[in-house]
This record gives C-alpha cells, sequence and structure tokens, in this order.
C-alpha cells in the first residue's frame, strides 16, 4: 500500500541512515554498505545524490572529512523519521471509510435528486 504514497527504496535508505546514526558515526561509504546488508538496491551515486537532497532540505547535516562525508541528522530529520515509523507501522489499523460519501452517490443512481421540486 504504500508504495502508492511513497518511494519506498528512498524511504527504506533514509530509515537505514537514521538506524545507522543512532548506533554510532554515519559515513556515506557506511551508508551505502548498510544498504546492500539490508537488500535494498541501489547505486553509491544515488545514495550520494539523496544525501545531497536531503542536506538541502534540512534533514541531515554533513561533515566532510577527506574524500568521504560523516552524517549527522538534524531535529528536523529526526521528526521525519518518527513520522515515517508512525505511518510504516498503522499497517491495517487505519480506518478509512467514505460510507456517507458513497452513501450519497447511491441515492444519485438511483434516481433520486438532492434537489427539492
Amino acid at each position: 500500500m504504500y508504495e502508492y504514497f511513497f518511494n519506498i527504496k528512498t524511504v527504506k535508505i533514509f530509515l537505514t541512515l537514521a538506524e545507522s546514526v543512532n548506533s554510532g558515526e554515519v559515513r556515506v561509504i557506511k551508508l551505502a554498505r548498510n544498504c546492500m546488508r539490508n537488500e535494498i538496491v541501489t547505486t553509491y551515486a544515488n545514495i550520494l545524490r539523496l544525501v545531497k537532497l536531503w542536506e538541502n532540505d534540512g534533514l541531515i547535516k554533513t561533515k566532510k572529512e577527506g574524500r568521504d562525508r560523516i552524517i549527522y541528522l538534524t531535529p528536523k530529520g529526526k521528526v521525519i523519521v518518527n513520522l515515517i515509523n508512525k505511518i510504516l507501522n498503522m499497517g491495517g489499523d487505519v480506518d478509512v471509510s467514505l460510507e456517507k460519501e458513497s452513501e450519497g452517490k447511491k441515492g444519485l443512481e438511483k434516481g433520486k435528486s438532492d434537489k427539492k421540486v
């Protein structure tokens, strides 16, 4: 269901980043290795592109060290991680009911009109 609303691969990479940050210092190359361990098929170039996008959006901060970058989650990034986890943990508990809307349509389908004559 979530693949309709999210780019699942990007979400998985971001959550892998969050888990890695919680366990210690994260470098871009370590993030790439962790993605492979979690069976997320992606390239180093894609991860680097996402890191730049997330940094521009204020979700992470990076510090260049040699040829690699150290990644830190910002408070905004931590909020996003929590929101994503809440959405993913909802599972089948979400009740999206359209009964009122569909009842109105049924009446119109039977030839009944909302207009009073």
